[in-house]
């Protein structure tokens, strides 16, 4: 961060708010670069620390808040687009996957059927979790973001920015918000196995209702 902000002053260092600064903390403005490079250097780190953020906020406050708006316009983008394929995800084993897996059942192919059945229990968790692991994949694309649009930014000062950003979208898509198509997709994989268990249940019966009658009619003692 240091290496950033130096040159940062350096680059703006005929900007009378930048002389200001500087003169603040104790650093002759009409120095050569390498005098004030060096100055800046040898100051302590929370000195410099505060220097930075007098910095920007006295030179680059405009130019922060419009980084910080279009990376958290493109973290929005970014959920929605990572919503929108486990959406569609969901809606395919709602829609395909598990009807297929029942016809195999209503056809009497059990070993089909349990085959599609964890495959079903596999695509179902694998949607939820896919949330967790596309929050890293959010991050790591607004960090390259960040690059392209604030190459002049250190990257402690991007990754703040992103950290910031990204964390708010986190919680709106990951821990206090479950897409509606996950609920969804679980409410119709327990529909499925309840209506299996349930059929195979009457199907036991009705054997059992067979053998009952057959005994019945059997005329041995």
């Amino acid at each position: 961060m240091r290496y950033g902000v130096t040159t940062r002053v350096l680059d703006n260092i005929d900007d009378t708010r930048v002389q200001k600064l500087l003169n603040r903390y104790g650093i002759d403005p009409d120095q050569e670069d390498s005098e004030i490079k060096e100055a800046l250097t040898s100051l302590p780190e929370d000195e410099f620390n505060r220097l930075g953020e007098d910095f920007r906020r006295t030179t680059e406050s405009d130019l922060i808040a419009e980084i910080s708006l279009k990376i958290e316009d493109k973290a929005k983008a970014l959920w929605d687009r990572q919503i929108r394929d486990l959406d569609d995800r969901s809606a395919t084993l709602r829609n395909k996957t598990i009807p297929d897996a029942l016809a195999l059942y209503d056809k009497g192919d059990r070993p089909a059927f349990e085959e599609a059945l964890k495959d079903i229990d596999a695509e179902s968790v694998s949607i939820v979790t896919d949330v967790h692991q596309q929050r890293l994949n959010v991050r790591e694309e607004l960090r390259r973001y960040a690059l392209e649009i604030s190459p002049h930014l250190s990257r402690p000062e991007r990754n703040q920015i992103v950290n910031e950003k990204a964390s708010a979208e986190d919680l709106a898509n990951t821990a206090l918000y479950t897409p509606p198509s996950s609920q969804q997709q679980a409410r119709a994989v327990a529909e499925l196995k309840r209506n299996i268990n349930r059929r195979d249940l009457e199907s036991d019966q009705d054997i059992d209702l067979q053998m009952a009658a057959r005994r019945s009619h059997d005329p041995r003692p």
